[in-house]
């Protein structure tokens, strides 16, 4: 009996270390207008970005994250994965759109 305690126990504890998280919160809270919107603050904010596109006037940073979806709610829900892009002009490196 104590060995299936410890089995079940196991298998909840492994199965919930691989269950993806969440991030939409961290994203969703960031707000252009009152964050400090230089390369270096959203990268200090939301880390390294996944892709870094550059091009002469602009360089884009895309990010991406997990967020819920509920496919029936309150009952049945996925992890959809998300991008979001930062939009720096290269000469003030400031922000100067985000894009879903």
């Amino acid at each position: 009996m104590k060995k299936l305690v410890c089995a079940i126990a196991l298998s909840v504890a492994l199965t919930g270390c691989s269950t993806p998280f969440d991030e939409s919160a961290k994203f969703n809270a960031f707000n252009a207008q009152t964050n400090v919107t230089t390369m270096d603050s959203v990268v200090s904010y939301h880390g390294e970005p996944d892709e870094i596109i550059e091009a002469a006037d602009t360089t884009v940073y895309v990010y991406e994250y997990r967020e819920t979806v509920d496919i029936i709610p309150y009952f049945m829900s996925t992890m959809a994965f998300r991008s979001r892009a930062f939009t720096f002009d290269n000469e003030t490196k400031t922000l100067l759109k985000v894009t879903d």
